[in-house]
Parts: C-alpha cells; sequence; structure tokens
C-alpha cells in the first residue's frame, strides 16, 4: 500500500478518536527518512498545541494502530503540531482561516503565475477567493489546483 494510500485509510479510521479528543486531525505523512519509516500524524485545536496535547493524542492512536495493524514494517509515530506556518488543506482550513494572509502555490498557472500571497476572502463551491497583496485583485483558485498553501505569519520586532 502506497503511502497516500495508507494515509487516507488511516485518516478516515483514526479521525474519529482524535476529534473524540477534542483535537483536529490536521494530515498525517507516512515517508521514510534516513532509513526510518515515520508516520507523522499533526494535529490542531483551536488553543493550540502542547507538548502534552501530542503525549496524550500519541497514548490514544499508538494503541488504536496496534489494533487497526495496517501499518507491516516497522516505523516511529511522531504527533506534532502543524506550526505556525500551518498548512492549508480542506475545505475547512480555509474557512476556518477566512481574513487571514496565507501563501499559495497551484499546480498550473492561473493567469500567468503559480504562486500568491493574499487574504483569504472567502471559500465555497470548492473555489478559494484571495485577496492578492502585490497588486490588489481578487483572485478565484479552485481547491483542485492548488499544490501547497500555507498560513503566513509575521512577527513585528
Amino acid at each position: 500500500m502506497k503511502g497516500k494510500e495508507l494515509c487516507s485509510k488511516l485518516e478516515n479510521l483514526l479521525s474519529p478518536f482524535i476529534s473524540s479528543m477534542g483535537y483536529e486531525l490536521v494530515y498525517m505523512d507516512y515517508l521514510k527518512q534516513n532509513k526510518s519509516w515515520i508516520l507523522r500524524v499533526s494535529i490542531d485545536k483551536d488553543e493550540g498545541i502542547s507538548l502534552n496535547d501530542c503525549e496524550k493524542v500519541s497514548k490514544v492512536i499508538d494503541s488504536k494502530l496496534d489494533e487497526i495493524d495496517l501499518i507491516k514494517t516497522s516505523y516511529l509515530l511522531e504527533v506534532c503540531s502543524p506550526g505556525l506556518n500551518r498548512p492549508l488543506i480542506k475545505e475547512k482550513d480555509f474557512i476556518r482561516f477566512n481574513g487571514k494572509k496565507i501563501r499559495v502555490k497551484t499546480r498550473e498557472s492561473i493567469g500567468d503565475r503559480k504562486n500568491f500571497t493574499g487574504f483569504v476572502k472567502g471559500f465555497s463551491n470548492g473555489i478559494l477567493t484571495l485577496a492578492l497583496i502585490d497588486s490588489e485583485e481578487i483572485c478565484l483558485i479552485p481547491l483542485e489546483k492548488i499544490q501547497k498553501a500555507n498560513l503566513v505569519i509575521e512577527i513585528d520586532l
């Protein structure tokens, strides 16, 4: 089973347990780093994530992963926060961060570009409405064309 297919199955199986604990499953990756396989599970909640949150979720899903037994190779389970530049993957992510500054890279050009930075102005019917910073234009980006999207955090020093 390939990494994306495995993660999709695991997300469907583990998401209800993670949600019942008060957390959101942001994303899951199964990847090889150096010689070790890693199952990386990113969680979030409105107040942010602490080390205790990661430990609590890790214990619960570790036992569930043993029950499910979909991963046949040895691996390390890593439960983490999505970080300050949180990835936006699902429709609900764009809705939740309405009004926030984000950076978007598309799979193919929209107009004459693939990279956009702006403020989320809405998301409906699979379309992101983004107010671009560099041109003050409004750009409509279909979700299926988004390769990568992240929050942009600016820290005033």
